[in-house]
């Protein structure tokens, strides 16, 4: 178990629920994270949207003035984080993990490259020591194909999931773009991925303001759900984590950060802390204390020159274990609707 532990920790990413007036003010505010697509005035409008729009509290806003709807507020924020991981701009971070389980402790250390823009591009690494040996994983992503090699020092897998089978039913259309459901079927893969995960295993419930380092976020609070919410995407990958989550043998708070309105990096997942304490016996009746902490650091905006095809390269197999996951991603039938809008013109 120990030795599986790392590419488990790291997959477990983790609501949202919302009326139909609020969901509208979140679609309307996600046009801002298209904007890189979009005239300068185009920006700036909605940027004044998304001010107005949401009462998601602002970087100077005292904590106390989080608690009016701190719970919609929370899962509002976590919407447009999964929105800007899948449409937003290319990113370059490094990566931090550390596990505490069992009395025992793993660090490990990566970096994560976002290719952005709805392209699905992405590479991830991150390296853990673990007793006498290296765990690695390793997610490479050209747009097309999602290639995830794991090695636990026992054994090395390759797993495949096809992605333009996921994106072949999902057609262009304004709605769909802005649409936090649609685009948890687009992640697939990287920090994208745990957002999904994020957005339906926890009940958020508190946002309060806080730091990491010196960049303003939000800091949000939530725990494990038993029952899935009422707004989220219906692949078998998604299925399935409730059956996870009733294991007792996952972390059950979490503590999400991030990057407010006005910070450099709108939307970041900065930082995510997972625990479960020992006083939550697992089913067996073992009580055990576990504490995740994933980082995703200093964060740099990278430029169209940066972002050449050799980054999103996938290594050759070399004897893995093989599985092609597609299935489990696809959405259902009828399928969403979700591309790229043509751009606006002013």
């Amino acid at each position: 178990m120990w030795r599986r532990l790392p590419s488990g920790i790291a997959a477990i990413g983790l609501t949202a629920n919302h009326s139909s007036a609020r969901y509208k003010t979140l679609r309307l505010a996600s046009l801002s994270l298209l904007c890189i697509r979009f005239p300068p005035a185009c920006l700036t409008i909605f940027s004044w949207l998304l001010t107005i729009g949401m009462s998601v509290p602002a970087a100077g806003q005292s904590p106390a003035a989080t608690t009016l709807r701190p719970g919609d507020d929370a899962a509002s924020i976590l919407q447009l984080s999964l929105l800007d991981s899948v449409w937003g701009r290319p990113v370059y971070s490094k990566v931090r993990q550390s596990i505490s389980i069992f009395d025992k402790q793993m660090s490990g250390i990566g970096h994560y490259v976002r290719g952005g823009r709805g392209s699905g591009k992405l590479k991830f690494e991150l390296r853990f020591s673990a007793h006498d040996h290296l765990n690695t994983l390793l997610q490479v992503c050209d747009g097309q194909r999602l290639l995830t090699i794991e090695d636990n020092g026992q054994q090395r897998t390759r797993v495949e999931v096809d992605l333009a089978r996921i994106q072949a039913p999902l057609s262009r259309n304004y709605d769909s773009v802005t649409d936090p459901i649609v685009s948890m079927y687009l992640a697939v893969g990287g920090q994208a991925e745990v957002l999904r995960k994020l957005c339906q295993m926890y009940q958020w419930t508190y946002v309060r303001n806080g730091k990491v380092e010196k960049t303003p976020v939000w800091l949000l609070s939530g725990s494990l759900r038993t029952e899935p919410p009422q707004q989220r995407s219906l692949a078998e990958v998604d299925i399935r984590l409730f059956d996870e989550n009733k294991s007792g043998l996952l972390p059950t708070h979490v503590e999400a950060s991030i990057g407010t309105s006005d910070s450099e990096f709108p939307f970041w997942l900065h930082r995510l802390v997972q625990t479960r304490g020992p006083a939550e016996p697992s089913p067996s009746g073992r009580s055990f204390s576990i504490r995740v902490l994933t980082e995703w650091a200093t964060p740099v905006a990278m430029t169209p020159d940066q972002l050449t095809s050799d980054i999103f390269h996938a290594p050759p197999a070399a004897g893995e274990q093989f599985s092609d996951e597609t299935s489990r991603y696809l959405p259902p039938q009828p399928a969403f609707q979700a591309q790229l809008p043509a751009p606006l013109h002013h």
